[in-house]
């Protein structure tokens, strides 16, 4: 089990989220704007505090399966925005990607740097062999941030998530762990 984790970027860390977190996490998960494309939102107060509850618990779980880490850009401790990967099963070593951000600091590939370090993270200290991670078909910042990361578009999923007022459909896109060895080294030669 691995238990307060923190990682590294040029610019970013990428920590474990504590209760104290929830003010700056509430200040985006109850923007419409941001939760758009998601599942849940917008939160509540009460809501982002349960959520940041449940990710200290889960940290302490020896069966570990969930890692939902802070976004903070350097050199500041603000967190603005999340990070996580999902181990959806231990025996297939296969593991989800999410992620969200204060619209404050879109457009500036913090989003590219924390997922690069996360796959990281996912392949070389968790050893998965695939992860992956959906995105809504009309939600273009996402499937380009996918696309740098070079997941592989696999196909759309119909109508498979409930979203709000109705269902969507969702873009299925995923990396094996040799690809990923594989796009390090050319990006290590070039």
């Amino acid at each position: 089990m691995l238990d307060n984790v923190r990682l590294e970027t040029p610019r970013l860390v990428l920590r474990e989220i504590t209760l104290e977190d929830a003010d700056a996490i509430h200040a985006y998960a109850a923007n419409p704007d941001v939760v758009r494309y998601m599942v849940w939102g917008p939160n509540t107060l009460e809501q982002t505090r349960k959520f940041c509850a449940e990710r200290v618990a889960t940290r302490r779980d020896p069966n570990r399966t969930s890692y939902e880490l802070a976004i903070n850009v350097k050199p500041g401790t603000v967190t603005v925005g999340a990070i996580g990967l999902r181990i959806k099963s231990v025996e297939n070593r296969e593991a989800e990607l999410g992620y969200v951000l204060h619209p404050v600091y879109w457009g500036k590939g913090y989003v590219t740097e924390a997922a690069q370090c996360m796959l990281e993270f996912g392949f070389e200290q968790l050893k998965m062999h695939r992860i992956y991670a959906f995105a809504a078909p009309d939600n273009a910042a996402s499937l380009r941030v996918l696309a740098r990361l070079q997941l592989i578009r696999e196909g759309t999923l119909r109508e498979n998530v409930r979203v709000k007022q109705g269902y969507r459909d969702s873009v299925l896109c995923a990396i094996l762990s040799d690809d990923w060895r594989n796009a390090k080294k050319s990006a290590k030669a070039g």
